[in-house]
């Protein structure tokens, strides 16, 4: 798959999910939009109930006064009608009733002689036509209105809009006030607020009460989160739904990206192996054909050198294969490490025997300085000696002219530092992250002097972290580059 075709795969996936989430949110939106109206919807009904309920409880306290009232008329009337005789020349009539507004006293001793049978049919009448009265006044409704502080209390209050709330399937907490026309607040629950973001609804207090002040009834939800639950569901879902296809995505490109990658360091590899491999056949192939030449007299073949050439090639190919077979090994972890008492003074010393012929040759130095107080570590004598080696090989390699290279051993942090220092044409800081990579050699456009698969850098990492040790590369370009690799001690006692 080419770039082009993975970038237009990445922008249609893209624009892909930009359409998913905003449809989502719009359908999310949509439904908090719905529940909320029908969550007001039940709320205002509730409050409605509520302003009823105060109401009719109000109607009842009026409706059980009237009628103690009445009857304790009525048993006056009858009493004084009971009690009066003509055959008695005094009455005694004892009763209590309002005349012309007025309260008339409620015990009396009459004498008839001073009251005529009309006066006494008058008030009678009195009495009834009060009685009438009353009862007319309390079927209109109209009695002396009682202040709101004696009609309601914020207790009473509060467990009826709860219970009214309750009912309807509400059981958010809520904050209520009663307030007057001029803002005025009565009284108000704990922590009512007067200016709030939340949506107040606001309704009038007994509003069929003709003489009587203007009174509101305003509530709000603070936590009027009845719908959210199940909204907030849905949208984390959806969210943890998008997040994945995210993710996958994402990983999805990075894979498609990273096996590209990986398909074409494999094709260098593969076209440096084969160049790395046919150099070394050529030659013995070449060699082989010198010795099975008729047409060369045998003293003229030249066998010690053909032979030793042939040697050399062969080794050189063996060497080859083997590294690959054992970088192999080594990735499947089959490669055990065999721990032991090394001084690392003495593989420097080993390094610097092995390389001392090839740097000479190129006029170049090596210089060990061996600065570690504490020179012993637990570690494989093999790897570590291969480590160094690797490492002096590449600064051998990428040297322009004459290498001068330069190995320190020195303590740090519970362990050993190694630092392999040259002075070559150094590592582009975008390729610095890359060169522990397997198979992966800095580019050098055309230049195809320098030899090697791309696995000794990676086999260098590879070995240091399996000893529990780290490694870090500092280069800079045309000046040179270092190697610094910590070891620790493993447990050895020092």
């Amino acid at each position: 798959m080419g770039k082009k075709m993975i970038l237009l795969l990445s922008i249609v996936m893209v624009i892909v999910l930009i359409g998913l989430i905003f449809i989502q949110t719009y359908w999310i939106k949509n439904a908090i939009d719905v529940k909320e109206k029908q969550f007001n919807q039940i709320v205002n009904k509730a409050i409605d109930e509520v302003i009823t309920k105060l109401e009719v409880r109000e109607a009842a306290r009026r409706f059980d006064a009237q009628i103690e009232l009445i009857n304790q008329l009525y048993a006056q009337k009858y009493s004084y009608t009971a009690e009066h005789s003509a055959d008695s020349p005094h009455i005694s009539a004892s009763f209590k009733f309002y005349l012309n507004d007025s309260l008339v006293s409620s015990s009396e001793n009459f004498d008839s002689s001073d009251l005529d049978g009309e006066y006494l049919i008058t008030l009678q009448e009195n009495i009834s036509d009060r009685i009438a009265m009353m009862e007319n006044l309390f079927g209109a409704g109209l009695l002396p209105t009682r202040s709101i502080d004696e009609m309601i209390d914020k207790e009473t209050l509060s467990k009826i809009i709860s219970r009214t709330l309750i009912g309807k399937g509400i059981d958010t907490p809520f904050e209520f006030a009663v307030r007057e026309s001029n803002f005025r607040t009565l009284f108000a629950s704990k922590n009512y607020k007067t200016n709030t973001r939340y949506t107040k609804i606001k309704r009038t207090l007994y509003p069929n009460e003709l003489y009587f002040n203007t009174y509101y009834l305003s509530i709000y939800f603070p936590k009027s989160n009845l719908f959210h639950a199940e909204v907030n569901y849905m949208a984390f879902t959806s969210g943890l739904l998008i997040l994945t296809v995210v993710f996958i995505f994402t990983y999805t490109i990075w894979v498609i990206f990273r096996q590209k990658q990986l398909s074409q360091i494999k094709n260098d590899f593969i076209s440096n192996m084969t160049h790395e491999l046919k150099t070394p056949i050529s030659t013995i192939s070449l060699a082989s054909q010198m010795l099975s030449d008729t047409g060369i007299p045998l003293e003229k073949k030249n066998m010690p050198y053909i032979s030793n050439l042939i040697k050399e090639e062969t080794q050189r190919l063996s060497g080859q294969v083997e590294k690959v077979l054992q970088m192999s090994i080594f990735d499947e972890g089959k490669e055990k490490l065999k721990l032991n008492k090394i001084d690392i003074h003495e593989v420097l010393d080993k390094v610097n025997h092995s390389f001392q012929l090839r740097i000479q040759e190129r006029g170049g130095s090596l210089s060990i300085l061996k600065n570690a107080k504490i020179s012993n570590i637990l570690a494989d004598s093999v790897h570590i000696t291969n480590v160094v080696s690797n490492l002096v090989d590449n600064a051998i390699k990428y040297s322009k002219e004459k290498p001068e290279i330069t190995i320190e051993a020195l303590n740090r942090k519970n362990g050993i530092e190694i630092r392999i220092k040259d002075k070559g044409i150094g590592i582009p800081k975008e390729f610095q992250k890359k060169v522990f990579d397997k198979f992966f050699r800095v580019p050098t456009g055309n230049v195809h002097n320098v030899k090697g698969f791309g696995l000794g850098l990676s086999y260098v990492k590879g070995i240091v972290e399996r000893h529990k040790g780290s490694i870090k590369v500092i280069s800079e370009q045309n000046v040179g580059t270092e190697f610094r690799i910590h070891i620790p001690f493993n447990g050895l006692a020092t």
